[in-house]
């Protein structure tokens, strides 16, 4: 039996068949003339547009800030597992083991999520009295200021625009 043969137009039409959903899927671009003719989503769009760039580097800080104490962290803590109880040398070692979960853990802290289990048994070793008021203040570094700064440039960045957009409106009248 022989087996049938392509012809070379039918070669190329399954080449490229996967290219055409995906090209399908770009006019899903035509979205953007939106923001050319609604004045409103326009402003937003180059308001988060130039919000962007300050985001990224406020959560670089907040990665640099994590990392100096997750050495710090895991020096102090996670090298000192064995001065916990049996139970809880495990928790320390899963949370302070190596900088990638001392880093791990500081960003569930960071989330509000557990933060006080973490401070009950790093105050079975550290004075509680150290150990509660440091980690409140890392999640209001971290928490409150960021998100204060993180809304405050994206708000400025919106008004911003907003004045470029009445700026530019004006000199269009005249």
């Amino acid at each position: 039996m022989d087996k049938p043969s392509l012809t070379q137009t039918e070669c190329n039409f399954a080449a490229q068949e996967p290219v055409l959903p995906f090209l399908r899927l770009l006019r899903v671009l035509r979205l953007l003339k939106l923001f050319q003719i609604c004045q409103p989503l326009r402003i937003i769009g180059r308001g988060v547009v130039k919000a962007f760039a300050v985001v990224v580097l406020v959560g670089m800080v907040v990665l640099v800030l994590n990392f100096g104490l997750s050495v710090i962290l895991t020096t102090l803590v996670g090298q000192r597992s064995m001065l916990w109880a049996d139970e809880t040398t495990e928790d320390i070692a899963t949370w302070f083991g190596s900088i990638g979960r001392s880093m791990q853990t500081l960003f569930t802290i960071q989330t509000l999520a557990g933060w006080d289990n973490i401070a009950n048994v790093l105050g079975t070793v550290y004075p509680s009295t150290v150990v509660v008021p440091l980690i409140v203040l890392y999640m209001m570094v971290c928490v409150f200021a960021v998100v204060g700064l993180i809304t405050s440039v994206i708000s400025d960045s919106f008004m911003a625009s907003q004045q470029r957009e009445l700026k530019s409106r004006e000199l269009s009248k005249d």
